[in-house]
């Protein structure tokens, strides 16, 4: 649990540094177009879509949590899958996805990469078009970023969708 609640304090933290946290009540109820769309089996998740619609697709959670929200009125939600989780923002009495975090290489992108892919196929998929910051290379693309948590020997450790305002 203790990691658990540090994702969702990672989460939190970005939702108070201009991430999902930037995002305006009016702006996060319509799922606008983004490039970056996290694909489960049949099922398609998109940052700021609502999550009712989600819930019963992606069948059965390993673990939830919620706090109460700390850029919004309401409660963040955390839902446990077995390869990742999904963070949610309330506005309104509704809960949006704020990000999908992968927690095995079971899963990949769209284009392929997974935990322990290279920064090299990161590239080959993605471009030079990223940004960044400690060892974390973030691409955007409409209201999402995609981030790829790069360790010394160059391997992916971390992969992470998140809702943003553009």
């Amino acid at each position: 649990m203790k990691r658990k609640a540090g994702v969702f304090l990672l989460s939190a933290a970005l939702m108070m540094s201009g991430g999902v946290g930037a995002i305006h009540s009016q702006a996060a109820a319509v799922v606008m177009e983004a490039a970056y769309e996290f694909q489960t089996g049949t099922v398609t998740v998109k940052m700021h879509q609502e999550m009712s619609g989600l819930i019963n697709l992606l069948g059965k959670t390993e673990g939830y949590f919620e706090a109460e929200s700390c850029a919004y009125q309401g409660i963040d939600k955390i839902y446990t899958y077995q390869s990742f989780e999904i963070s949610t923002y309330p506005v309104k009495g509704k809960d949006y996805v704020g990000s999908v975090y992968f927690l095995d290489n079971t899963v990949s992108t769209k284009e392929g990469i997974k935990i322990g892919s290279t920064f090299d196929d990161m590239v080959k998929a993605y471009g030079n078009g990223y940004k960044e910051q400690n060892s974390v290379y973030r691409y955007s693309s409409g209201d999402c970023e995609l981030s790829f948590y790069i360790n010394s020997s160059k391997k992916i450790t971390n992969i992470e969708y998140l809702a943003v305002k553009k």
